[in-house]
């Protein structure tokens, strides 16, 4: 009895953070919207989000990256020990931060020339532009990981499912005021303010989850064994995480250099069709591997290893809701791109290579599914190497299959050669920690 009540709230709970994701879903969906209308596929956005995928790296992935890591390394600590453990990790980020924003607007030129031959001058100089304006979004990106992750430790998980809605409506806001003025650089504008909305939000949060504490003392003592010692084994750790964010980096660039070179507004197609399988992702994937990621870290840290059982009812759940969605999509492709995003300046004849798009693409649903509750599996046995493993699986897959592939189907070939190195990659990832588990119950039997 006591476990079906256990079960019932924690998927009460889960239930709740789908909806915050649901409100942050209609809200992306409204950006969505109001970026197709102001700019359609148009040779504009291709540069936008060329240049864009390299801001996601160097701020949101490495920001993931930074969460990902306080909850492997954090989920055990008390919380005074942990404020202060999260103090040396802020200072940390905040210092990576600046150094990543610099970097951005040296590489970014470097970054469009290699991968993007078909961008010509003018499409280069609006590269640089847009590199500066989000360099201002990088460090308020990466610090928001850090926060976010202190608050997953803390159970605190509220503001990060509804931090992406928050920064749609700053989007969408200075999109409206000023998209037909200054084109896209008043989508990165709106990214780099709606950041800095966003940390402020998290760290008022963090405040008074830390307000009510009354043995900082001890947690001082403990944190003054070594804060510089601390930080380098955070930044140790989290360049391993990194080198996998680098690795996922190279995936999105070698699809959206195939892209380029299949036509002017390819890349935006590509770009649409990716935002409609991430409302899926948004809505139900990570609430529940996000919930689970503390969880495990802590259960883990008490048997020793990944309870297969306990992640089986999750696992089989979430991928028969990815399989659903990706029978909605296949079935109901243009209906759907027709729908959200035929405004303004989307053009009707967008419409079937979108859609084209999205039905192939969409055959990763049930993959993207579990992928990040293996991932998370991952970290919480401090294994980082293998999430970098499957990236390089998945970055030469998908290069191998776009070589193949394209010249014989073109923009389907690329869609299908994504989808295939998302399998591919995901099922690795499902494999190396079948076989880890499997080794730590050989050892405790012979133990």
């Amino acid at each position: 009895m006591h476990d079906v009540k256990s079960i019932f709230s924690e998927w009460r709970r889960l239930s709740w953070f789908a909806v915050l994701s649901s409100v942050t879903l209609v809200l992306g969906f409204g950006r969505q919207l109001v970026v197709a209308a102001v700019f359609g596929a148009s040779r504009e956005l291709d540069v936008f989000v060329a240049v864009m995928g390299f801001f996601l790296f160097l701020g949101v992935q490495i920001g993931n990256a930074v969460e990902n890591t306080v909850v492997g390394r954090c989920a055990t600590l008390e919380r005074s020990h942990l404020r202060h453990e999260a103090v040396a990790i802020f200072r940390t980020t905040a210092l990576a931060g600046v150094g990543l924003a610099a970097l951005s607007i040296v590489v970014t030129p470097i970054y469009l020339k290699v991968f993007f031959p078909t961008f010509d001058q003018i499409q280069l100089r609006d590269g640089e532009t847009l590199a500066i304006y989000f360099a201002l979004a990088v460090i308020p990106a990466i610090l928001c990981g850090a926060v976010r992750g202190v608050l997953y430790v803390v159970g605190r998980f509220e503001l990060g499912f509804i931090a992406g809605g928050v920064l749609s409506v700053v989007v969408i806001g200075f999109v409206l005021g000023l998209g037909r003025r200054i084109g896209s650089d008043a989508i990165a504008m709106g990214y780099a303010c709606g950041n800095l909305v966003v940390l402020g939000g998290l760290l008022w949060s963090l405040k008074g989850s830390f307000r009510s504490d009354g043995d900082a003392a001890h947690g001082m003592q403990v944190a003054s064994e070594s804060i510089a010692g601390r930080g380098l084994g955070f930044v140790a750790t989290t360049g391993v995480v990194v080198a996998a964010e680098a690795l996922y980096l190279g995936v999105q660039t070698t699809e959206r250099s195939f892209a380029s070179l299949l036509g002017a507004g390819t890349v935006s197609q590509f770009y649409y069709a990716a935002s409609l399988i991430q409302v899926i992702a948004a809505l139900v994937f990570m609430p529940v591997s996000t919930s689970l990621f503390p969880k495990m870290a802590r259960q883990i840290a008490r048997d020793g290893y990944p309870r297969v059982q306990w992640l089986r009812g999750y696992v089989g759940a979430l991928l028969c809701l990815g399989v659903s969605g990706s029978v909605v999509f296949w079935w109901g492709a243009e209906d759907i791109v027709r729908l959200v995003f035929l405004h303004g300046n989307f053009l009707e004849s967008d419409v079937p290579r979108t859609a084209e798009i999205l039905r192939v693409t969409g055959l990763s649903l049930p993959f993207l599914s579990v992928g990040r509750i293996f991932r998370y599996a991952h970290y919480s046995v401090h294994r980082y190497s293998p999430p970098v493993i499957v990236n390089l699986i998945w970055c030469a897959t998908l290069a191998a299959l776009c070589v193949v592939l394209i010249p014989r189907f073109s923009v389907v070939g690329l869609a299908s050669a994504s989808a295939a190195g998302t399998a591919l990659a995901v099922v690795s990832s499902g494999a190396l920690l079948a076989v880890y588990v499997m080794g730590c119950k050989r050892d405790l039997r012979q133990t």
